[in-house]
């Protein structure tokens, strides 16, 4: 049975981890259940909420506010909901979140604004589909949640709303991974300008083309984009939208 005080004591491994230890640092495996999963990203400030097991469905009356890194809480939840996902929300006090459901999103922000894209703790919930955890900024509040309806490629979680945390299982049966296990980053005002530019532009129609745009040869490649450049190219003829 988990207590509040087996819950401290499991916390404390996952952050004493030695970074030789890959099982928890480097991907998130082993994060196999609800504690398990509640734990280490609670020991990362992030408030968790249960999620039904497969889903992406919060249950819980009022979840927003009852969201939490409480350790008595969490250990509550364990014993009623031993298997379940996780809910990480995002607040406008502790973090922000970028839901990118096109790989080519990262390498289209450096074209844009010769910045590169910052190493920020990041969650694959299944291939080409990355969560982007930071922390938030004057900037970032002000520009609150951005759903899907606004911009087929992305969403934002500024406050009370949240994305399924690492070690859940996706309803098509991926395991959400992590992929980046650096630390959260601040967001870059940068990147709040240019979400904000994507929600304004008009955008093409399913079928009609689009997708990333090579930059012209006289920009410079932001330091440490190659990758993410080489990426956005081989998929530059997909259409504009959600790709899945």
């Amino acid at each position: 049975m988990y207590t509040a005080t087996a819950v401290e004591r499991e916390r404390e491994r996952f952050t004493t981890l030695p970074e030789t230890d890959t099982t928890y640092r480097e991907t998130g495996e082993g994060l196999n259940t609800f504690s398990r999963r509640a734990l280490y990203m609670a020991s990362r400030g992030v408030p968790v909420t249960p999620v039904r097991p497969k889903t992406k469905d919060a249950f819980l009356p009022k979840w927003p506010e009852s969201a939490t890194c409480e350790l008595s809480k969490i250990a509550e939840w364990a014993r009623q909901f031993p298997d379940h996902n996780i809910g990480c929300v995002a607040k406008d006090g502790a973090v922000w979140l970028l839901d990118a459901d096109d790989l080519g999103l990262t390498a289209r922000y450096e074209w844009d604004t010769g910045q590169q894209f910052p190493r920020t703790f990041t969650v694959e919930s299944r291939p080409g589909h990355r969560h982007y955890y930071f922390r938030p900024s004057d900037a970032s509040r002000k520009l609150g949640n951005v759903g899907q309806d606004k911009h087929k490629a992305f969403s934002v979680r500024a406050n009370n709303e949240y994305l399924v945390g690492p070690g859940s299982v996706h309803p098509a049966g991926d395991i959400y991974r992590i992929v980046d296990n650096e630390e959260f980053a601040q967001v870059p005002d940068a990147l709040i300008q240019w979400i904000e530019k994507q929600i304004d532009a008009p955008r093409c129609a399913p079928g009609q083309g689009g997708g990333a745009t090579p930059p012209p040869a006289s920009k410079k490649i932001p330091e440490g984009g190659r990758n993410c450049h080489l990426t956005s190219v081989a998929g530059g003829a997909a259409p504009c939208g959600n790709i899945r």
